[in-house]
Parts: C-alpha cells; sequence; structure tokens
C-alpha cells in the first residue's frame, strides 16, 4: 500500500559513511540518496544518506530531515529495528530544537517524521499508533497552512482506518478529501492544479484499494480533466494505467461474481456528476477495456519508460488471464499472437532500465506471466529462457541488497520449477525464500512460501508435512488480516480490490488444507470442519470488511444446547463435494464425498435457483432438487441420521449451495424440510444460540408498499428517474398493508411504521423507545456478493448492509441484545451473483439480532401473508418449539394446501442463526 506523499521515503541507519569526500556538498548528497530512492535502489539511497548525515552533524534540523529519509529507505528494506531507530533520532532531533526554532521548517520536518512513523508503525501492526501519529501530522500542516500536507495526511489516515477495520470511516475520510479537493477556495488559493490533480490521482489509487471502485473511476476521470489542462504528460499517463486498473478490477469482480461463462453486465453504482462513467459489461468487455487504456499508455512515447513498462505488463497479463480461460480463448482473437508479439518488447524495456527494485519486480512479472502462458495455452518459449529471467532478477535483487526483491525472485524460482514439476528444485529456492521472508519480518510474503511450499508437499505425496505447510500459511494470514499488517501490492503494481485478494490469494489456503486433511490416511474431521468455520468467519469478515471482536471464540457445542441437533458441513472442491456430518455425542463425526467437477456442480444449482424462483410448476425441478439431495445428505442421512433422535439440521453452506432452500432437497417421497427442522448458520463461531422468550414477544413492524424510484448514485428517493442508466424502480408491493395487519392482530406490537413513516430516524427513535424482541420488515432488499449493493429499501433511501447496525442500534447496549429476531419479508437474492447470499450472511450478522428470517426471492403474493400468519400463529401458540420448528410447520402447512403448495411460495423463507 502505497502512502502519501511519494516523496516520503522508507528506511536506514546510521553508522559510519561509505564515503568520507568532503568535496560534495551534504545537499548533494540528500539529492542523490532521493533520485536514488525514487528509482527503487534503497541501499544505495542508505549510502547517500549516511555520507549526507555525517556532514549534517552540526546543522539538526536537516540532519532530522536525513534521519526520516534513512528510516524510510530502511523501511523499503524490511530493516524495520534499524528503521525505528532512525525515525526516533529525527523525532529527537526536532524535540531538541523545539525551544529554539519554532520555523515552518521546523514543523514541516516534525510532520514528515511523524508521517514516517506512522508508515513503519502500519507496517508493524501497530494501526491505532500510526493513526495517532498521522492525526498529529495533520494538525501540524493544518498550523502551518500546509493544504497539501493536510490531505496527504488525511489520506494516510483512511489506510490506518482500513487496516484497523473501520471501512467506514475510511471512506468517510476519502469523501472528506475528495470535497475538499473540488471546493474552489482550496483550488484557487491554496494549491495548483498540479498539486490538485496529483492528489486526486492518489485518491483514486486508494479508493480502488479500499474496493470502492465506482468512485475511484470518477475521481480518476476528475483528476484527468485537471491534468490534460496543463499538459502534463507523465501525470495522464499515470492516470491511464490507473483506469485501465479499474477497468480491469471491475472485469474481477464480474468473474468473480458470475463466472467467466456469466453474459450478464455487471450494475454498476455510479456516484453523482461523475464524468465518463465506464460501460456497464461482462467481465470479458472490462477486460478489454481495460486493454485499451495500457496499450494507449504504451503507445505513447511521452510517458516515461517505466509507466510504458507498466502498461505492457498489465497487458500481457490480461492476455494471460483470458488464454487460460477456456470460455474466452475463442472471444478474444488474436490474443495468443498477441502475447507473442508483445512480450520480446516487455524483455527489452527490462533490459533498457537500470537495476532497481522495479527493474526486478517487472522480469519476475514477466517470467511469471511467461510460465503460465506455457502452461495454460502452450507457448512456445523454453523453460530455460524463462528462467534466465529469474536469474537475472535474484542477482540484481543481490547485488542490490534488497532482501525483499530477493525473497520475491527466489520463490518464484520455486514457483517455476514446481510448474514444471521438478519439486525437488522447487522446494530447495521456495525455503530459501521462505527462510529470507522469516528473517525480513514479511508475514505478507511469508504466508505465500509457506503455501507453495506446502503444494510442493502435497504434489510429492507428503500429505503430513504439506498439511503442517498449510496451517503455517493460514497462521501467518492471521498476522497480515487481524495483525493490521495490511494489504500488498501484487507485482503488476495494481493495488488489488480487498474482496479479489481475499478470494484469489487467501480461500484458496483454506480450501486446499481441508482437501488435505480429508485425503489423509487417518483425516483428523475436527481439524476439517473448524478449517472450514474458519473460513466462513474469514470470507465474512472479508465481504462485510471489519474484524469480529472475538475471533478466537470456540465453536458452539451444539449438543450441549440442543442435542437433538446435527450439524451439516459442506465445502465445495474443485472435483468434489465434501460433506461432515456431526451428530450429538463426543466421538460421533463423520465424512463422505461425492465425486464431481465443481463446474458441474455450480451449473446444476444454478439451474435448480432459476426453477425455484417459477410459479411454473416443473418436473425438472424436482430432478434436480433429488440430484442435489443425493449429493449433500442421501448418504448422511441413510447411514447415519435415519438411527439417530436428531430432528433439527443446522446446515453450514458453501458457495453455490447458499442459493438453494436444503427445506426442497427430496429423497424421492419427501422434501427435507417434513422430517427436520431447518436452519442455516454463517459459521457456528458466531452463534449464541438461546430460547426465544415468548411472553415477552413485542413486535416492531415496518414496510414499503407503494412504487419508489431511486437514484443509484446517491441511493436517494427521486419524483422521477434521472435515466434508465441510473436509476432503480421499486414495484409496489400491494399486499403488505395486509401482511402487517395480520401480524398486529396476532401478537403484540407497539409500533409500525407503513410508507412514508418508514425512515431511518423514525425506526431508531421506535427502537430506542420500546425494547422489541422482534423486527419484522416488509420491503425491498437486495442481497448481493458486493456490500455496496446489498441492502432494504426504506421510503427515501436504500440503506446498506454496512450500515445496518448502526440502524439496528441503541444508545442502550443491553436494548440492542433484545432483538431475538428480524424478519425481512420481500428480499431477494442477486440474480447471476454466485455469492450473493453473502450478503445475506452479512445483514444477518450485521444486524445482531439473534436469528433473520429472510426470503431467498421475493414472492409479491398473498401467499406472503397467508405465510407469516401462520408463522406469528405458531410462534404464539406452541411456546416450546424452536423457530426451525415453527418454520418448518409453516412451510408444511403451504407445502399441504391446494394453492401454495408449489415449492416458489413455501421454500424461500430460511432462518440463519440461533434455531432455538
Amino acid at each position: 500500500m502505497q502512502f502519501f506523499p511519494m516523496a516520503i521515503a522508507q528506511p536506514p541507519a546510521v553508522q559510519t559513511p561509505i564515503t568520507n569526500n568532503s568535496q560534495i556538498p551534504p545537499e548533494d548528497w540528500l539529492q542523490q540518496g532521493r533520485e536514488a530512492y525514487q528509482n527503487g535502489q534503497y541501499a544505495k539511497a542508505v549510502e547517500y544518506w549516511l555520507n549526507a548525515a555525517n556532514f549534517y552533524q552540526k546543522d539538526k534540523l536537516n540532519l532530522a530531515l536525513v534521519w526520516n529519509y534513512l528510516s524510510l529507505a530502511y523501511q523499503q528494506l524490511n530493516r524495520f529495528d534499524e528503521a525505528k531507530k532512525a525515525i526516533s533520532t529525527s523525532l529527537d532531533l526536532v524535540a531538541a530544537n523545539q525551544n529554539t526554532d519554532t520555523t515552518a521548517q521546523r514543523q514541516q520536518i516534525l510532520a514528515r517524521s511523524l508521517t514516517t512513523s506512522a508508515r513503519l508503525e502500519l507496517a508493524n501492526g501497530q494501526a491505532e499508533n500510526a493513526l495517532d501519529s498521522l492525526k498529529k501530522a495533520e494538525a501540524i500542516y493544518k498550523e502551518i497552512g500546509d493544504m497539501q500536507g493536510v490531505i496527504g495526511s488525511q489520506i494516510n489516515q483512511a489506510q490506518a482506518l482500513q487496516a484497523l477495520g473501520r471501512y467506514r470511516r475510511a471512506l468517510q475520510t476519502l469523501n472528506q478529501v475528495e470535497e475538499t479537493l473540488k471546493t474552489p477556495e482550496i483550488f484557487n488559493t491554496q494549491l495548483d492544479p498540479l498539486i490538485k490533480a496529483t492528489k486526486l490521482y492518489s485518491l483514486g489509487n486508494t479508493l480502488q484499494v479500499v474496493g470502492d471502485l465506482e468512485h475511484s473511476w470518477c475521481v480518476s476521470q476528475d483528476s484527468l480533466a485537471v491534468i490534460e489542462r496543463l499538459e502534463n504528460s507523465q501525470l495522464v499517463g499515470d492516470i491511464y494505467l490507473s483506469l485501465g486498473n479499474t477497468a480491469r478490477a471491475f472485469g474481477k469482480r464480474v468473474e468473480d461474481l458470475q463466472g467467466p461463462n456469466s453474459k450478464q453486465k455487471l450494475p454498476l453504482t455510479i456516484p453523482e456528476n461523475c464524468q465518463k462513467p465506464p460501460q456497464e459489461d461482462t467481465a470479458l468487455g472490462f477486460y478489454q477495456q481495460a486493454g485499451e487504456w495500457y496499450k494507449k499508455v504504451a503507445e505513447a512515447e511521452s510517458f516515461s519508460d517505466l509507466t510504458r513498462l507498466q502498461a505492457q505488463l498489465n497487458y500481457l497479463n490480461i492476455l494471460v488471464s483470458v488464454l487460460s480461460t477456456e470460455a474466452w480463448k475463442d472471444s478474444w482473437q488474436n490474443s495468443l499472437a498477441e502475447a507473442d508479439k508483445l512480450w520480446p518488447n516487455i524483455y527489452q524495456g527490462i533490459n533498457n532500465l537500470p537495476p532497481s527494485r522495479q527493474e526486478v519486480y517487472a522480469r519476475i512479472n514477466l517470467a511469471k506471466n511467461l510460465g503460465l502462458l506455457k502452461v495454460k495455452s502452450g507457448f512456445n518459449q523454453s523453460w530455460s529462457e524463462i528462467e534466465n529471467l529469474l536469474q537475472q532478477a535474484i542477482a540484481h535483487a543481490r547485488n542490490l541488497e534488497d532482501p525483499k526483491a530477493k525473497t520475491y525472485s527466489l520463490g518464484t524460482y520455486g514457483w517455476l520449477y514446481e510448474q514444471q514439476k521438478n519439486y525437488g528444485e522447487a522446494q530447495k529456492f521456495t525455503e530459501q525464500a521462505l527462510s529470507l521472508a522469516n528473517e525480513i519480518q514479511a508475514p505478507n510474503i511469508k504466508y505465500q512460501w509457506e503455501w507453495q511450499l506446502g503444494r510442493i508437499y502435497a504434489a510429492r505425496e507428503n500429505l503430513k508435512d504439506a498439511i503442517a505447510a498449510y496451517e503455517k500459511a493460514l497462521e501467518t494470514i492471521n498476522v497480515v488480516r487481524k495483525g493490521l499488517v495490511g494489504i500488498p501490492l501484487d507485482l503488476t503494481g495494481i493495488n488489488s480490490d480487498i474482496q479479489f485478494y481475499f478470494r484469489d490469494n487467501v480461500e484458496p489456503i483454506y480450501r486446499e488444507a481441508v482437501d488435505l486433511v480429508l485425503r489423509s490416511e487417518n483425516p483428523d474431521l475436527e481439524k476439517a470442519r473448524q478449517l472450514v468455520d474458519d473460513l466462513q468467519v474469514a470470507e465474512l469478515e472479508n465481504y462485510l470488511q471489519c474484524i469480529f471482536p472475538n475471533p478466537e471464540v470456540q465453536q458452539v457445542k451444539v449438543d450441549t444446547v440442543d442435542p437433538q441437533a446435527a450439524v451439516i458441513y459442506t465445502i465445495i472442491l474443485n472435483n468434489s463435494l465434501e460433506v461432515i456430518l456431526k451428530l450429538p455425542g463426543k466421538d460421533n463425526i463423520y465424512h463422505y464425498s461425492t465425486k464431481i467437477p465443481k463446474i458441474q456442480l455450480e451449473t446444476t444449482l444454478a439451474e435448480l435457483r432459476g426453477l425455484l424462483a417459477s410459479s411454473t410448476r416443473s418436473a425438472k425441478l424436482r430432478f434436480l432438487s433429488q440430484q442435489v439431495y443425493d449429493w449433500v445428505i442421501r448418504e448422511g442421512e441413510e447411514k447415519y441420521l435415519a438411527n439417530s433422535s436428531v430432528n433439527t439440521l443446522v446446515f453450514v453452506l458453501d458457495g453455490a449451495l447458499r442459493d438453494i432452500p436444503m427445506s426442497i432437497l427430496d429423497d424421492g417421497k419427501r422434501y427435507l424440510v417434513e422430517k427436520y427442522a431447518i436452519t442455516l448458520s454463517p459459521s457456528l463461531k458466531l452463534l449464541e444460540p438461546k430460547p426465544l422468550e415468548r411472553k415477552k414477544l413485542n413486535v416492531l413492524l415496518a414496510g414499503v408498499s407503494e412504487e419508489r424510484v431511486i437514484d443509484k448514485r446517491t441511493f436517494k428517493a427521486v419524483a422521477n428517474a434521472p435515466d434508465e442508466l441510473n436509476a432503480i424502480t421499486f414495484k409496489a408491493l400491494t399486499n403488505v398493508p395486509d401482511e402487517l395487519n395480520a401480524i398486529q392482530s396476532i401478537v403484540s406490537s407497539r409500533g409500525k411504521l407503513l410508507n412514508d413513516d418508514f425512515i431511518q430516524n423514525n425506526l431508531k427513535k421506535e427502537i430506542e423507545s420500546v425494547p422489541f424482541t422482534i423486527i419484522h420488515i416488509a420491503t425491498h432488499g437486495n442481497f448481493s456478493s458486493n456490500p455496496d449493493n446489498t441492502y432494504i429499501l426504506l421510503w427515501n433511501e436504500l440503506f446498506k448492509v454496512k450500515d445496518f447496525d448502526r440502524l439496528l442500534r441503541t444508545t442502550n447496549q443491553n436494548q440492542f441484545n433484545n432483538i431475538e429476531l428480524l424478519v425481512l419479508s420481500a428480499c431477494e437474492t442477486a440474480t447471476g451473483d454466485k455469492r450473493a447470499t453473502l450478503g445475506l450472511a452479512g445483514v444477518a450478522v450485521r444486524a445482531g439480532a439473534g436469528s433473520t428470517l429472510a426470503t431467498l426471492w421475493s414472492v409479491n403474493d398473498t401467499s406472503t401473508t397467508v405465510f407469516m400468519s401462520e408463522f406469528y400463529r405458531q410462534l404464539t401458540t406452541d411456546r416450546k418449539a424452536t423457530k426451525a420448528e415453527v418454520l418448518r410447520r409453516t412451510q408444511i402447512k403451504l407445502l399441504n394446501s391446494d394453492v401454495y403448495n408449489l415449492p416458489y411460495y413455501w421454500a424461500p423463507f430460511v432462518l440463519l442463526g440461533n434455531w432455538l
């Protein structure tokens, strides 16, 4: 993650100067150090700045500045002890001058040193300290009227807030920066246009890092509009490159949500007044857009060699992705020929660069892309030529005395041997890379080599050591994620969207670890289910962009709270569906597996999901529900459940299985809901099962029945749709008043908010005034794998999942905990989104309620009124029945009816969380 501004660098420490040439003025040493640093020659920068420090012994302020620079350079070299000493020396020197020098120069150096200190603190997982240092720096910049420094400090604070998991605050800070930059007084009097454009460019990159791609795109366009008037060609090239990276990230988002085969376009939420929004497109379409931006940079001779090279590398990486994806190979004509033509130009461009970290990373990047081309597309480049690139990278990293570049070079060399199935050499180089990553205390690099080592052990059938390596990788990932070390840049230089980083480089480790455990001769099923649960927690934290307060909490022992409940864990691997069944009792844990390619499983589930959301009777639906029953539970039921006293099934589901209500699984005679009460859990580590206190039931009712039009750019209701691209029209839910009235006639309700009464302030007032146990909301809602597209409709706005805890929280913390059931009766999951039900789990967790009853698809019919009336009647009549059993009885009531017996009417309702 790049701290702002770039002029503030990274690590060395002062021992004795390398050179004692008194002919060279100290300011020249200082400038040569800056140039070396900017060129990625960090050890050389240390050498120059140590000489400058030797000459500045009597000039305390300039000496403080030199030590600040040294700390920056040492940080780049991962020499953190020396970096800490250097920045402490800098701060001490500035403090010693506070009584004799109160000039703006002293204050400026102090603010810079505080920023460097914050960078070091953030790198060492001390994000709270970093935030404090940055606030102090901001205050100093304000005091001396340095608006550029103020804005840079605020952007850096957003990064610290992100590391702390405070994403809402981080985005608020970035929005504040944008408002400041767009204030006419700031533009006209306190920042010249070049600085403003540079700040907007930095802001756009930071927004991309935190995953706000639409906003990032718009801010980068604003930066471009400013800089094009100034004719600063280099910054234009950087912005083009950033726009290409954002378009690529859009493509990655679509691919992840919908798969490479999907023809659906990504719906974008473009902020108001955004210039030139990107076209809504498919994954391949966005990749092609990114390619056009990269080619635009690569072909312009006015941009720097390094910027053009970066664009070429990014374009090659896109071509490799296309050629590696079967569904796209024929869609991008001449992609292999383009790659074959492009890579020699990249190679020549790298050779024209002076040795530096950027040059080493470029060699690694090219080598990895060529290796992937050879493996995936039969590229005719020889392995020895690709190895030569990495040999040069290792040699240059060694000469640069750059351990970070060296560990990446060695590790990638190990990866290259792994691709060639030369596992002995692969292990040797991976172990060298891992040793160096340990030595320089770089967990965000270390886990990659631990993972790689695990894969190598697994390929050599050494499952014991493979599992141990995977466990170490996961421990290290927790240091990175929970220890707040930060999200690293990938070697293409693209700031990875947080979610994409997780799904590409974290989630697979959990899945592969489970696979290894289950493949063992005597599989440790407790360890396997622990890994599955850990994956669920990590995925939800990543989705919600937060860290749960008690991440080390143990799994709920279900049989201690419900001796008649069994837990079923599923995990989807590339070629199989694995199921772990935990029955009540100490050792009653079992495993079974179905060999099925992941794509076949997901295709079947998608087809079933489409049929379920249709009110048309279909024989295919019953056939598919029987097929999924066979995969998920037939073996478990016939071998283990049939002879048990279990009456409740708790499902911890994975992937596309979350889109399917388990109630509709069919054994050929009966649906699963006819035999068991069914509930879902995001993770047993996030549960606190306890019975609902029926005698104290008090329901708050709310809903929207009238048609509403929402501006997608502001999420606010408008009288008329601004245009088709930027508006969502929510159709009237005409049965909502009847639904709320029916519930009100059955259970005590001291509050009802319908239509224009259903706004944030009114809802909060009601929750503050009365300790409600149930909140029932009948309104449009959308569950999506993108938190920004997961919301419920209030009368005047869309309310996002990330703010849901704020909507339901009261100032009385105990009162907040009294909300035992949240009912969302008219929501739906996003069509074509493979991970949409993450949004449902996110709502359940964010709401803070013990349980959430929601719908996977919206049923705008009187059936919902019938369903809810029966649900509340059962809830108030039989005080001993669990919520899961009440839901089961209600579903069976509709299933046995003449009118509502199709799954379309009774199956969309799912219970998440506490089932008691």
